[in-house]
């Protein structure tokens, strides 16, 4: 059994879009600040366009660990891809754009396979899903916007 997991979520951040871009493409801040409770980054490799590395998350009592790969371009798209975990080859895709001089709005696109135990619960992966993008959206939010990110930091 089979089924495809959809989540879109957008959310407006009070920052530059280059600065937006730039932190979310960031894995090595995100590793050295926790900027989201609960999850941990380890960067593999990063070459500035390509950066593989390891999450490790919970669920309930599980840990679980996922190995990504990240591309990033100069404008378009940041995509996350699940190389190996439960979700592989899903992709985790933020599209940055401007809304002011001083304001972005990200939407983050999850899309991946379900298969088997998932697949069946599929409307309950889904809401977990929409739940964990709002959260995690609103940390980075949080991080840019209080200046945990600044723009000095910015590639």
């Amino acid at each position: 059994m089979r089924s495809q997991l959809e989540v879109d979520v957008t959310t407006m951040i009070a920052r530059p879009e280059r600065v937006v871009r730039s932190q979310f493409g960031d894995v090595a801040h995100h590793q050295r600040t926790a900027v989201h409770r609960g999850v941990a980054f380890e960067v593999l490799d990063d070459d500035g366009t390509t950066c593989w590395y390891r999450q490790t998350s919970r669920l309930g009592p599980l840990p679980v660990h996922q190995e990504m790969r990240l591309v990033r371009s100069v404008d378009g798209p940041l995509i996350n891809t699940v190389a190996a975990g439960p979700l592989t080859g899903a992709t985790l895709t933020f599209i940055v754009d401007q809304d002011g001089p001083e304001r972005s709005v990200v939407t983050a696109l999850l899309r991946a396979e379900l298969r088997g135990l998932q697949a069946i619960a599929a409307p309950a992966v889904r809401a977990n899903a929409r739940r964990g993008l709002v959260r995690a959206l609103a940390e980075d939010k949080a991080d840019l916007e209080s200046g945990g990110y600044a723009s000095t930091d910015a590639r």
